[in-house]
């Protein structure tokens, strides 16, 4: 299989969500609508993320935030025809985009996510102002994986900070990421156990 070729025809699909209206349509309807028809009311789905990472879309794709609002919009209102209960939300890289963006998007989401990977666990206390009202949560966050020298050692306890000061700062949730490639198999008995702890100490209140 030519895996470039492939990759070149996924950006092209991808692509043309977000700018082609008539795609667009045809996405939300086909496969959008039923997939919400499906598992919408399944009691293990907390929330629908319509973009991971929407920087990155405006960074390589020639795509500008008006093509990333409208794709928001237009999915979050064939969600919530479809199913009103389901909750939506997009998974930002950084908490200042999310923020600077909360105000235009606030109307189609329910809650707003952002990622954050650092050595210490710190994140910035959540304000409601910051966005526009709604809940926020940490959708990825952990030790970087780019960190040099990487110290799979500190794993484990970065992690833990991070839940802690989620939850002392005032956010919704707090999701974990793996990214220890290199000592997988050393870290990864104490990382099971401290994922399983974050889960039952710190879930999703609202």
């Amino acid at each position: 299989m030519d895996y470039t070729n492939l990759q070149g025809t996924w950006k092209k699909i991808i692509k043309s969500l977000f700018k082609d209206s008539a795609a667009l349509a045809k996405f939300t309807s086909n496969a959008l609508v039923p997939l919400v028809n499906q598992v919408g009311s399944h009691p293990e789905i907390f929330a629908i993320d319509l973009i991971n990472e929407p920087e990155c879309l405006m960074q390589k794709d020639t795509m500008v935030f008006s093509d990333i609002q409208n794709f928001i919009a237009q999915c979050s209102s064939s969600i919530r025809s479809a199913n009103s209960s389901v909750k939506i939300s997009c998974g930002f890289m950084d908490y200042n985009t999310a923020k600077s963006n909360s105000g235009s998007l606030a109307q189609y989401l329910d809650f707003f996510d952002f990622h954050v990977y650092n050595t210490d666990g710190s994140l910035v206390a959540y304000s409601q102002s910051d966005f526009a009202g709604k809940p926020c949560i940490v959708g990825e966050c952990g030790y970087p994986e780019g960190n040099v020298p990487y110290d799979a050692t500190r794993e484990v306890p970065v992690a833990q900070t991070f839940l802690s000061n989620a939850s002392q700062l005032g956010y919704g949730g707090c999701l974990l990421w793996y990214t220890d490639y290199t000592n997988r198999d050393r870290t990864e008995i104490s990382w099971q156990k401290s994922n399983l702890a974050a889960y039952e100490a710190y879930r999703f209140e609202w």
